[in-house]
């Protein structure tokens, strides 16, 4: 595996076949050291056409979107901290007087 921006050769695996599960792993060992990369590029060979590296790689950009990305039309929140907010205001309903502790 090769970053294209600054042309270092990040992993080298040598086999006659790779599957699906071995490509992930090594993609989650260089997520894990170097961070995860915004896009990644590949031959389209039938390891990462898989139906479970696409799956894997798709749940990757919809953590990265939810978490990560802040949304100006969320006054500049991720959508997971917008859901939390929206879930705090909605449990902090007041009470009527009658069933407040404090007379």
């Amino acid at each position: 595996m090769i970053d294209e921006i600054t042309r270092e050769c990040l992993a080298i695996e040598v086999a006659r076949l790779f599957t699906a599960q071995e490509v992930m792993g090594v993609l989650q060992y260089l997520f894990a050291v170097r961070s995860t990369p915004r896009h990644i590029r590949s031959d389209n060979g039938p390891e990462f056409v898989a139906k479970t590296a696409r799956r894997w790689v798709i749940d990757r950009w919809r953590l990265d979107y939810n978490h990560h990305r802040l949304h100006s039309a969320l006054n500049y929140q991720t959508p997971a901290a917008y859901a939390a907010g929206c879930v705090l205001l909605a449990s902090a309903t007041p009470q009527h007087p009658e069933h407040s502790r404090v007379t």
